[in-house]
């Protein structure tokens, strides 16, 4: 497991077996029937001021927008429980601490010669609170696509929020999602 409240960069040699497999931008995915990666790790931390922070990227960066579960770190059930207390959630309830965890989502920042192309994978419920602590801090300021991975609050509770984006920044904002999830999608109210 990787715990970290930097972005991430993959270096370039690691994306190029991946590269013939899919495009972030089709519909249709296709999963690679192999996959080699090298031994040593091609993944290393990079702060939120000097990596990207409004000027483009000219390597993949991955940012953990949020790596919790679909409650989210601290539980309010742990906090509230007279009987017994919860070392994780008493530290993680407080301000800064790093044990506190948003809905999992990522980001993916890919360079591209028009400029970078900015991939939302999940906009769960806490969403909002991720994009803040973010998309200011790496210059963040359109969406090329959001891709959703299935149909539960964690993963689709933050579109609504998106709406901002629509109706400031950009007109539209392709949004990926598999046919099951998207009928679930009629029923909720956004």
């Amino acid at each position: 497991m990787v715990v970290t409240s930097n972005p991430i960069r993959l270096l370039p040699s690691s994306l190029a077996s991946l590269a013939h497999h899919h495009s972030p931008f089709s519909r249709r995915w296709r999963r690679p029937s192999s996959i080699s990666l090298p031994a040593v790790s091609p993944i290393h931390s990079i702060s939120a001021n000097g990596g990207g922070g409004g000027a483009e990227i000219d390597q993949t960066e991955i940012v953990f927008m949020g790596t919790g579960t679909s409650e989210g770190v601290p539980r309010v059930s742990c906090l509230t429980n007279p009987l017994s207390k919860c070392s994780v959630c008493s530290k993680a309830a407080r301000p800064g601490d790093k044990n506190r965890r948003l809905n999992t989502s990522i980001l993916i920042r890919h360079p591209n010669p028009s400029g970078t192309h900015n991939i939302l994978i999940d906009a769960g419920k806490f969403f909002y609170h991720s994009a803040l602590q973010w998309f200011p801090a790496l210059g963040i300021r359109t969406l090329d696509a959001v891709i959703i991975t299935h149909s539960h609050a964690d993963a689709i509770g933050g579109l609504d929020d998106l709406r901002d984006w629509t109706n400031n920044v950009q007109p539209s904002i392709p949004i990926y999602v598999a046919k099951r999830d998207f009928e679930v999608s009629p029923a909720l109210a956004f």
